[in-house]
């Protein structure tokens, strides 16, 4: 409530007579889909028919008409993306790093902060605390990106791009009400208040039942902004959001209870009550950028950012009482927080026919604390887990043109620093015994590690306008991905013990051919891949028992990524479709497991959208999406799970007001599938499931004004 009427104060005193925040851009000719502009490939604006990478945009006109509530639900209809979730939140898969990687290996950016977890095991990415109303566009990068954002891109990059950093004019206000008691409702302002001062503000707040039994959730989300020109040359821009949950979360559920109940929130053994986990997330992000025009070709850019989340996750551990060893619950609770603070100047040098040359430099001091009190997770123990991570980079990148040519060259050195700390006080006798701990009964632990490393990136790329509208690109990228510091740790499965593994960081590398076109009323674009990566960091064990990181000898992923979209009278259509064989190509550990499919990787996935427009007023979109199964583990043994697909149909109605009415249907055909399916021992088929929502309604309204 205290965000909304901070909103409420800030938007009495936003409203101006000013038409513009920042100038609109030019009108798009017929072939829009080549000529959209994006910034994450150099940092500045270009379109995407002058990339060397096969860049997918989500754009504002995409968004507004497919009225999704979530950004999860947007990315999960870009061919060639995989979203999971479970209790620890939300991982974003691009082109097969399989989703005990993701966070690690796909960059998330929003305005182009990162926003990935240092903690990657249980820390959170916070993405759908970020309302879908508040974004203009995103811009998906598969396969690369290291030259300018550095460690973890072998699986591409994620940019947000919110109304905010778009610096439009916009004052909106809607609601939202869907299945399972959900309530949304946003308000939306941006305003010039002087010739110099502009004014955002945006506000979100949604809450719900959500789908499983004993699941709710209340997410309030506050951003604002302030650009000021301090001359024609100069321009600093100040932002911050504030982003609060509360949720309970279903546990994961056996065979047994799914073929029970698929809603049930998932009983503790035994027991009669139901235990959901409880989670508290309270995150703020700050941002300074400046802009400077030094001559009519230099541009400096200074970006900062500070960010701290903090998750409280808590549950009900089933305990045992001496010496009658009766079941009982006791709460169990964990408190993960990231703070982050990124510091990035650069200079951008433009010269001769559209060459640029773009220097830079980034700080980025990330710290992580991880705390549990007994019982949590199982240990059964009070620990304290320190963890900071330090990076030094520095990146070189050039462009300049040659008849219909466009050449693309890059470089880039990061150092990393580590300082880990554990301790931890547990239990050594017997079964654990009831709060408080009892004197006599603990083993004090306690470990320092410091450790560094240094990489290089490099990058290559061609790119031949051989049309008006069509382009052919090649291009390589080498680069790297540095363990996370909670990595350095394994987890002995007999004795319990903790101990330091000696992980080296990856390395890739990536060639890639591509086409970009419109021919015959359609975009067309097409992309053929192979990554190979040596040292890729892997996980086996069951956490929070055992566990163990390690280097594997050497991966490949081979693939095709293709999507197309024709513009026939009032109806738009599209269609992708994504390839990927991702294999172990040699294997270091004790278990041999050279040809075997990486884990939770779908081979293929697909996409069918179409957009009828009845007239200017009423439009009606249909969606579908297709996912391979995939295995659970290198072993690849149990069969592949979990291929689906789903459909979603939506309406919009515009007034001439103003006013736009939508409702919608989502997974039409109440397909049965899942957001996360884990390997399990207690169950019957040796998995637990978390299932997805089954068929949902919704509708809303939105006002602009």
């Amino acid at each position: 409530m205290k965000l909304l009427l901070l909103s409420l104060l800030l938007a009495a005193t936003s409203y101006g007579n000013e038409n513009e925040f920042y100038e609109e851009p030019e009108t798009k000719g017929t072939s829009v889909r080549l000529e959209e502009s994006v910034v994450s490939t150099t940092g500045y604006e270009t379109t995407v028919r002058n990339t060397t990478k096969n860049l997918t945009v989500i754009s504002n006109e995409d968004i507004e008409n497919k009225n999704y509530s979530e950004i999860t639900d947007l990315l999960k209809r870009v061919p060639g993306v995989t979203v999971s979730s479970n209790v620890f939140g939300t991982s974003i898969d691009l082109r097969g790093q399989g989703e005990n990687k993701s966070k690690a290996n796909v960059q998330i950016l929003v305005d182009g902060v990162n926003i990935n977890p240092l903690d990657t095991s249980m820390g959170v990415l916070p993405l759908d605390n970020i309302p879908v109303d508040n974004i203009e566009r995103i811009e998906v990068l598969p396969g690369g990106g290291s030259i300018l954002y550095g460690d973890g891109t072998v699986g591409g990059v994620v940019n947000i791009i919110t109304k905010l950093e778009a610096g439009k004019t916009y004052s909106s206000i809607g609601t939202k009400i869907e299945s399972d008691n959900s309530k949304e409702f946003n308000l939306n302002l941006g305003q010039k208040l002087t010739k110099k001062l502009a004014v955002q503000i945006n506000y979100n707040n949604k809450s719900g039942d959500g789908y499983r039994d004993d699941s709710d959730y209340d997410k309030e989300y506050f951003e604002g902004a302030l650009s000021y020109n301090l001359n024609d040359k100069n321009k600093l821009i100040f932002k911050y959001s504030k982003a609060e949950e509360n949720k309970k979360i279903a546990s994961s559920l056996t065979r047994q209870e799914l073929d029970e109940d698929r809603k049930q929130s998932g009983e503790v053994t035994g027991e009669e009550w139901t235990a959901p986990s409880r989670s508290e997330l309270d995150r703020d992000l700050y941002s300074l950028n400046y802009k400077s025009n030094l001559t009519n070709n230099i541009i400096f850019d200074l970006d900062t950012s500070y960010q701290e989340t903090e998750n409280k996750y808590s549950s009900v551990m089933e305990v045992f009482s001496m010496p009658t060893f009766t079941s009982q619950g006791q709460d169990s609770i964990g408190s993960f927080i990231d703070k982050k603070l990124i510091i990035n100047p650069k200079l951008n040098f433009k010269y001769r026919d559209k060459g640029e040359f773009i220097l830079g430099f980034d700080y980025k001091n990330n710290k992580g604390e991880r705390t549990g009190e007994p019982g949590y997770l199982g240990m059964y123990q009070t620990y304290e887990y320190n963890m900071e991570k330090e990076t030094f980079g520095g990146y070189a990148l050039n462009k300049f043109k040659a008849g219909k040519f466009e050449f693309t060259q890059g470089y880039r050195r990061e150092k990393s620093s580590y300082e880990i700390n554990r301790y931890s006080d547990k239990y050594t006798f017997g079964p654990p015994l009831p709060l408080p701990t009892t004197p006599g009964y603990s083993k004090v632990e306690n470990f320092d590690y410091d450790s560094d490393a240094t990489n290089d990136a490099y990058e290559l790329g061609i790119n031949y306008l051989y049309s008006n509208t069509g382009n052919i690109y090649t291009r390589f990228e080498g680069g790297f991905r540095t363990p996370g510091p909670s990595e350095f740790i394994n987890k002995d499965k007999t004795t319990g013990d903790y101990t330091f593994n000696d992980l080296q960081s990856e390395t890739y590398n990536t060639f890639e051919f591509g086409l970009k076109d419109y021919i015959f009323n359609s975009y067309v674009s097409g992309t053929a891949f192979y990554t190979e990566t040596k040292d890729e960091i892997v996980q086996s064990g069951n956490m929070p028992y055992n566990w163990e990181f390690y280097n594997i000898g050497k991966t490949k992923r081979t693939g095709i990524e293709l999507f197309a979209e024709q513009y026939i009278g009032k109806l738009t259509l599209s269609e992708g479709f994504t390839y990927i064989d991702a294999k172990i190509k040699e294997s270091d550990s004790g278990l041999d497991t050279s040809g075997n499919y990486i884990p939770v990787v779908s081979k293929y996935t697909g996409n069918i959208s179409l957009t009828y427009n009845f007239d200017k007023k009423l439009s009606l979109g249909l969606n579908t999406i297709y996912k391979d199964g995939y295995y659970l583990n290198e072993e690849n043994t149990g069969g592949k799970v979990n291929d689906y697909i789903v459909t979603d149909l939506t309406v919009n109605y515009l007034f001439n007001n103003g006013l736009k009415l939508y409702a919608g249907i989502n997974n039409i055909f109440k397909e049965i599938y899942y957001t996360d399916i884990e390997e399990d021992s207690n169950s019957s088929d040796g998995k637990s499931y978390n299932p997805a929502a089954e068929r949902s309604y919704y509708i809303g309204f939105k006002y602009n004004f």
